[in-house]
């Protein structure tokens, strides 16, 4: 499936919009989910991962409709339907984080995990997406330790990235290779490994081997020592 692809530690859905305005592309992305998932419990990955989607006519952007209580059931609904359909027994449904579409926070996590009510329903971590604020960034670590507290068995999943926070004004947080930012990678990583559950983690969005390569032995580097490590692609 060109919208499905696996990757050992987790299958992604992208391109897709759970939460279209549209109800013929959610019933498409449904069914898209609904391939993913089945995939991901044949081959046994941590989780099946994508983004909800947005109200605007891209399936990225943000827009003010994306954060309404009428939303939230709308996701709750599509990934009920889409657990439903496939009923796995070994993988995870689980939303990427987003700053303007849910999740944006824990508190949208725990509220979805409570909507939702499916044992197959967890937790995908991506902190670099919810450094959306300097005070966040700047009080990273008190925010990591609470996200695995209250979080932490529902995690399935997590995409490794590294922040920049920028003196430019307005506030301006960056995306960037690990090793290059701010983000406290060594203590995210810790605090996942003593997670009884395992949680794969996986680099992503840069542009080169040569970049991937470079994230890799800085993760390796900074990685807890028992935490086993894949070098495949």
């Amino acid at each position: 499936d060109e919208q499905a692809r696996g990757f050992g530690g987790e299958v992604g859905v992208w391109h897709t919009n759970l939460i279209s305005a549209d109800e013929a592309e959610r019933d498409t992305a449904a069914e898209a989910w609904t391939r993913a998932l089945r995939l991901a419990d044949r081959i046994g990955a941590g989780c099946c991962v994508g983004l909800a989607g947005s109200r605007a006519e891209q399936w990225w952007e943000p827009h003010p409709d994306n954060l309404t209580p009428d939303t939230f059931a709308l996701l709750t609904e599509q990934a009920r339907r889409v657990i439903d359909a496939v009923r796995p027994e070994r993988t995870t449904l689980a939303l990427e984080p987003m700053p303007w579409t849910f999740p944006t926070g824990i508190d949208d996590c725990r509220a979805l995990l409570d909507a939702v009510d499916r044992p197959r329903f967890g937790v995908h971590l991506d902190l670099a997406n919810w450094m959306d604020q300097p005070r966040r960034f700047l009080e990273q670590d008190r925010f990591i330790d609470e996200v695995i507290a209250t979080l932490g068995p529902h995690v399935f999943g997590c995409h490794l990235k590294d922040v920049q926070l920028r003196h430019d004004l307005p506030a301006h947080l960056r995306e960037c290779r690990p090793g290059l930012g701010g983000l406290n990678l060594r203590r995210l990583l810790e605090r996942l490994d003593a997670l009884p559950q395992d949680v794969p983690v996986l680099l992503e969005h840069l542009e080169t081997d040569a970049e991937y390569r470079l994230a890799f032995e800085h993760v390796l580097q900074i990685a807890p020592r028992r935490a086993s490590v894949d070098q495949s692609t």
